[in-house]
């Protein structure tokens, strides 16, 4: 007996729920999505700096390019900190004359925090026979709260427009049912591979001034919003 109470007492309870959500469902609403975008300055460039025995005239180790590495940025007074290793492996080729040779190559990231050490960084590096440098990405040191400034001005954006398009037919905005975050795109206002021939030009007597261009962050809220009584 108790066992068939506490059936129908479960059956009760969901045919009541299905009741209310589709009550809920039956409610007036507006559907519309908001956009917000916002341009952001880098203030992180990360170069890509290969050491490889094979670009050096005087075939020189790794771990000798790598103190040539570290000195310049010692001298140049950016924290070695910044330099971490993305990478390390040996190449096995066979010379002309000798036969085969393993050549050692390891990768590293470096990052800058302005775009006036570039030229310098790149200047004592190719003094150095280290050459071989490219951009890997630039970022914003603050680009978690710019992001959360950006949905935050979408949602308003959704909100705005619920509010105009049902004004316009004598409605109000009500509560929110339900909200989405959509799209998100995160652009460079120039590409990555322009980028990278400039870093890579070898060292002449040129100016590296490289204009970093804005990065965009853009971002869609999909919103549901009650058409108040």
């Amino acid at each position: 007996m108790k066992k068939i109470l506490i059936l129908v007492a479960l059956c009760t309870a969901f045919i009541y729920g299905v009741n209310a959500q589709q009550k809920e469902e039956q409610k007036p609403y507006i559907e519309v999505t908001g956009s917000a975008e916002l341009k952001v300055v880098p203030d992180e460039i990360y170069l890509s700096i290969l050491l490889n025995e094979k670009d050096v005239k005087d075939r020189r180790s790794v771990a000798s390019l790598e103190k040539d590495l570290v000195a310049v940025l010692r001298n140049l007074h950016i924290p070695v900190e910044n330099l971490s290793i993305s990478g390390a492996n040996s190449k096995l080729e066979k010379a002309f004359w000798t036969g085969k040779r393993i050549y050692a190559r390891k990768n590293y990231i470096l990052k800058l925090t302005s775009a006036n050490d570039i030229g310098q960084v790149l200047r004592d590096l190719e003094a150095k026979g280290i050459s071989n440098v490219n951009l890997h990405h630039t970022d914003n040191s603050e680009i978690q709260k710019y992001r959360k400034e950006v949905k935050i001005n979408a949602i308003k954006a959704a909100k705005a427009k619920a509010d105009y398009l049902l004004n316009a037919i004598g409605e109000k905005t009500g509560k929110p049912i339900y909200i989405q975050e959509r799209n998100y795109q995160h652009y460079y206002g120039r590409s990555n591979a322009m980028l990278q021939s400039s870093v890579s030009m070898k060292t002449r007597a040129v100016d590296y001034q490289l204009d970093f261009k804005e990065m965009t962050l853009h971002y869609e809220i999909f919103a549901r919003f009650e058409i108040a009584k």
